[in-house]
């Protein structure tokens, strides 16, 4: 499937009278973000921010390719491009802070898709499929599937005049991430299913010892990232590994976030920790534990607040608010009259229920439940998972008085 790379490549006037028009505060977003890349020493660099940018960019190409407003149907090179830049987002989605924790089957099974029916020059043979049996094994195929085809993949793209490029180490990053996000969507489907009564062949643990296996491999894909090494640190929250070897590897993203001008990782990964140890049934904790965690967030939210999604900003930016705010109310306040009061998510109204995160404790007006006994609420796929290991017995009694 050869083609010229006069064939394939596409000009700004190609699109010029066509439909698509990236939104405003999007494009505003990326510009400002590349200014800061290149002007700013604060942010030179960024992986997050440079996350951030091709996210922008790489749905502004996808847009263009989708939307042709003239009737004339894109050439199979067109939609492989499309697609290559589809791909490229989703990545970067994938290795950024609040992206990766809501990656759901069926935009994997799409990307999947998408790589065995566009890229027919890549020879890939895809080993992810829906028998959770046969799970494990399908992840080791997948993995040694990758590295020729990653590599004809590139060669092809390079040819063919694509822009923006999925590189070949992007390509086996991006495979490692998709096996590692279904063999934790199985562990934690299994989980729950388990609680509810329901029965498997396969042994509980083996998702989990799978996932970690895809874990260590992005580990050596990514040895310098602090996404990678947030991925990990959450992933031994979810599989139940011990409180010193989770607070240590997050400790380890920590680190190496803010070596890397991460910001949004900061901030997330802080108050995230910060959560895990104000939460922990049975774990005591004093303020000197956490208040440097939460010095590190407010001075990460003031750097990714000139980049960040107003919306995801903010977010954080509550629940460290609300840290903050039981951190004072455990010192006693300081003579502040303030302080001294019960912080906000433990204040009960008598008019209706305070709705507050199970794990983190942050209030919002509405709550994903648990699916299996209907018990706690989260607000977020990742507050549930790091809650899960706590929750697991309480699950199954909740289910079985229901059932009862």
């Amino acid at each position: 499937m050869a083609a010229s790379p006069a064939s394939s490549s596409s000009s700004e006037d190609e699109f010029a009278d066509e439909g698509w028009v990236l939104p405003e505060a999007q494009r505003l977003r990326m510009e400002r973000g590349r200014r800061l890349l290149a002007e700013d020493e604060r942010y030179a660099g960024s992986p997050d921010l440079q996350c951030s940018i091709d996210v922008i960019s790489s749905s502004d190409v996808f847009g263009r390719f989708g939307d042709r407003a003239g009737g004339r149907q894109p050439t199979a090179l067109e939609e492989q491009q499309a697609a290559v830049a589809f791909l490229h987002g989703v990545r970067a989605n994938m290795l950024s802070f609040f992206r990766f924790a809501t990656f759901n089957e069926w935009q994997m099974g799409s990307l999947v898709g998408m790589l065995v029916k566009n890229y027919e020059v890549s020879g890939l043979e895809v080993g992810i499929g829906t028998d959770m049996a046969d799970m494990p094994q399908r992840y080791v195929r997948w993995d040694a599937s990758t590295a020729a085809a990653a590599a004809e993949l590139e060669a092809h793209q390079h040819a063919a005049g694509f822009q923006p490029l999925l590189t070949a180490a992007q390509l086996r990053q991006q495979g490692t991430l998709l096996a590692m996000q279904y063999l934790e969507n199985c562990g934690n489907c299994m989980a729950r299913a388990q609680a509810a009564g329901e029965r498997y062949t396969l042994r509980p643990h083996q998702p989990w010892v799978a996932a970690l296996a895809a874990s260590r491999r992005l580990l050596q894909l990514l040895p310098n990232s602090a996404a990678a090494l947030w991925r990990h640190a959450l992933l031994l929250q979810e599989c139940g590994a011990p409180a010193a070897e989770e607070l240590e590897a997050s400790e380890a993203a920590l680190q190496q976030a803010e070596a890397e001008r991460s910001y949004s990782l900061v901030a997330g990964i802080a108050t995230n920790t910060v959560a895990y140890r104000l939460r922990s049934p049975g774990r005591t904790w004093q303020p000197a534990d956490v208040e440097p965690l939460l010095a590190a967030a407010a001075r990460a939210l003031k750097r990714w607040r000139r980049w960040g999604s107003r919306l995801e900003v903010d977010s954080i930016a509550a629940k460290l608010a609300e840290q903050q705010q039981i951190v004072q109310h455990a010192l006693g306040g300081a003579g502040s009259s303030r302080a001294a009061q019960p912080p906000v998510s433990r204040l009960q109204s008598s008019a209706e229920p305070t709705l507050e995160c199970a794990f983190c404790g942050m209030q919002k007006m509405f709550l994903k439940r648990c699916a299996a006994c209907r018990g706690p609420a989260y607000c977020s796929t990742g507050c549930q998972r790091s809650h899960w290991r706590f929750h697991r017995a309480e699950c199954r009694q909740l289910v079985e008085q229901r059932e009862g």
